[in-house]
């Protein structure tokens, strides 16, 4: 019988695996609190047997298995063994005291893979539908990796703020001038990010510049980059069109590798799951990570998306822009805690537009939250 979401430990021995380990858990549902970089709660809940614990990436395999870096531990077991049986395959019930699950693969993309689709199997008993056969999960190896107390990244400061994550910034369709960005400021706030699109759509928006990059850069300000020149999302090839012509865009704006690029689905769009199929099967084969900037309530997109994710499991890397729910624009001192709405299948919702239509300045603004492994992935 699956597992309550509550019964999955998701457990990690490094920064980007702790990330990589909550997009997993949002995924599948299991909730931000069930995901941890501490050794020592790790440990317990291995010992206890009550909770199904998985080790994504080396270093926690290593940690649990052998604890080569000899962290204090509850069982006060020297370093270089532990008392911990690892398995290699998912399951969906509880294995009892000692037993964890290994989801560590060869490179980062494998980890993902197989840290999903175990956790999905954990709390559904079944596999992600798209998925024929894992990846070949690697063995604990006697190597000190990784740390004994990783902090959790969405409740860490940001170097240089004096705020707690997640970040707050603006998206406009509208160029970003000194002036206008100087309105922002005063009226709301200095943002951490800005939202712009890549090219210029007529009576829709103005296209990014290189002028308002450096402009931007100069001032501290990430830019989230956005693509909108479609009107409609339907179709496999349309979407393939519409990822190509979004990274050449990125391209032609100098935008580098691993940066998210947003689709603009609004939700007066017909959307379905192949074109969401085609647009991020054809962005993971490019330099950039794809995301949808979506209303997963009201409208199409959220069955698209739920059909896309289970014809094909490689959509669930899709990084989610929400536009619900809305409580308004506020300054970024008055800004909400993180709270969007997301996908009724699991999502990867690391954005949150919470308000739009922002009038304090001549050129409008919207209100937005991003969670920290989305903002190091902004350019």
């Amino acid at each position: 019988m699956p597992l309550d979401a509550t019964k999955v430990l998701l457990y990690a021995a490094g920064g980007p695996d702790y990330q990589m380990a909550l997009g997993v858990a949002a995924m599948s549902g299991v909730p931000v609190s069930q995901v941890t970089g501490n050794f020592v709660d790790a440990w317990n809940a291995v010992a206890g047997g009550q909770q199904l614990v998985i080790a994504v990436g080396g270093a926690a395999l290593n940690a649990l298995y052998y604890n080569p870096c000899g962290w204090t531990n509850p069982g006060n077991h020297p370093g270089g063994h532990t008392p911990f049986i690892v398995i290699n395959t998912p399951t969906d019930t509880s294995p009892g005291a000692n037993y964890f699950v290994n989801a560590a693969g060869t490179t980062a993309l494998d980890t993902l893979q197989i840290a999903s689709a175990y956790t999905y199997y954990a709390v559904t008993g079944t596999s992600p539908a798209a998925f024929r056969a894992y990846p070949k999960v690697i063995q604990p190896a006697e190597r000190c990796v990784g740390s004994a107390d990783v902090p959790c990244p969405i409740l860490q400061t940001p170097a240089g703020q004096g705020t707690s994550q997640p970040y707050w910034g603006v998206d406009s369709a509208t160029q970003v001038t000194s002036s206008f960005y100087d309105c922002v400021v005063a009226a709301y706030g200095k943002p951490d990010f800005w939202g712009r699109y890549l090219t210029r759509v007529s009576g829709v928006s103005d296209g990014l510049t290189t002028t308002e990059v450096s402009f931007l850069h100069s001032n501290g300000v990430k830019i989230l980059p956005i693509f909108n020149q479609f009107n409609q999302a339907t179709g496999y090839s349309n979407g393939q069109q519409d990822a190509q012509m979004a990274i050449a865009a990125a391209k032609g704006l100098g935008i580098p590798n691993g940066v998210v690029i947003f689709a603009d689905v609004e939700v007066t769009y017909s959307v379905d799951a192949q074109w969401i199929e085609g647009f991020v099967e054809t962005l993971l084969q490019s330099p950039y990570l794809p995301g949808i900037y979506a209303n997963p309530v009201t409208g199409p997109f959220n069955q698209a998306y739920c059909s896309a994710v289970s014809a094909n499991s490689a959509v669930s890397q899709t990084i989610l822009w929400s536009n619900e729910f809305e409580p308004g624009v506020s300054t970024k001192a008055s800004a909400p805690a993180f709270n969007p709405a997301s996908t009724t299948c699991p999502g990867t919702v690391w954005a949150w537009q919470y308000g739009e239509n922002g009038a304090a300045c001549s050129a409008g603004i919207d209100t937005d939250l991003v969670l920290p492994a989305l903002f190091s992935k902004l350019w």
